[in-house]
C-alpha cells in the first residue's frame, strides 16, 4: 500500500508562508525530518492556514511521520484499534485518549485536504473514532466505580463497558456523518436490574455518576486539549 506523504497532493497556495516557516523550522529539529520534507509541499499550505493541524504536527514531530510514512488505510486501522485497547486497560496512560484525537484529526486532515479520501471516507473516520473514544471513556468511568466500591464489575464481555448500562449514538454520530467541528449526540440508558451494584448507592445516582464521569472524559480540558 502507498503511504499517505506519497499520495497528497497541494490544497492550495500557502496563505501564510511565515507561519509554514514556523512549523517547519521546528519540524526540521526533529530526527523525523527526512520523511516530513519529502512531502512539504503538500503539508505548507496545510499548516499556513491551520495553527491547530501545524500544532498537533509540531508538539509530536513523530505523530507526523508515522502518519506520512504508511498507508492512510493503516494508520486509521490503527488508531481504532488502540482506541479499543484503551477500553480493556485497567489503567490507560494520562492523555492517552487526547493523543490519539489528535492523530486521528491529523491523519484525517491531511487525507482529506491532500485528496487521498472522499468526504464519506473523511466522515467515516471521524465517527469511528467518536465511537470508539465513548466506549472506552465508559469503560474508565467503569473500572472507576469498581475501584470506588460501588460497582462490582466493568467490562463484562458482551453485556459492554459498564453492564446494565448504554449509549446510542445520535444526530451525525448516529448517522456516521461527523465533521470536524460536530459536537457528538449521545443518549444515555440504563437498565436498573441489570446494574451489578454493590449495594453503596442506587441505581440512579449510580448512572449519574457513570454519566458524570463518561462527560468528563470527553469534555475536560488539558494542555492537549479535549477528546
Amino acid at each position: 500500500m502507498t503511504a499517505l506523504g506519497d499520495l497528497i497532493r497541494p490544497c492550495g497556495p500557502v496563505i501564510d508562508a511565515s507561519a509554514a516557516e514556523r512549523a517547519r523550522e521546528r519540524l526540521d529539529a526533529s530526527a523525523m525530518a527526512p520523511e516530513i520534507a519529502i512531502a512539504w509541499d503538500a503539508l505548507a499550505p496545510v499548516f499556513g492556514a491551520s495553527p491547530y493541524l501545524a500544532g498537533l504536527a509540531t508538539r509530536a514531530p513523530e505523530r507526523l511521520a508515522g502518519l506520512l510514512s504508511v498507508a492512510p488505510s493503516a494508520s486509521l486501522s490503527r488508531i481504532l484499534e488502540d482506541t479499543s485497547a484503551l477500553a480493556a486497560q485497567a489503567d490507560p496512560p494520562d492523555g492517552a485518549l487526547r493523543y490519539l484525537k489528535g492523530e486521528l484529526h491529523l491523519l484525517t486532515a491531511l487525507a482529506d485536504l491532500g485528496g487521498v479520501w472522499d468526504l464519506a471516507q473523511v466522515t467515516d473516520a471521524l465517527s469511528r473514532f467518536a465511537d470508539g473514544a465513548v466506549s472506552a471513556a465508559l469503560a474508565q468511568a467503569a473500572r472507576e466505580g469498581v475501584e470506588n466500591g460501588w460497582l462490582e464489575v466493568a467490562g463484562d464481555g458482551d453485556r459492554g463497558p459498564a453492564p446494565g448500562f448504554f449509549a446510542i449514538a445520535m444526530g451525525k454520530l448516529g448517522a456516521f456523518e461527523l465533521n470536524y467541528s460536530s459536537d457528538i449526540d449521545i443518549s444515555l440508558f440504563y437498565e436498573p436490574d441489570a446494574l451489578p451494584l454493590t449495594g453503596k448507592l442506587e441505581p440512579a445516582r449510580a448512572a449519574q455518576r457513570l454519566a458524570e464521569r463518561l462527560s468528563q472524559i470527553l469534555q475536560s480540558r488539558t494542555s492537549d486539549g479535549y477528546v
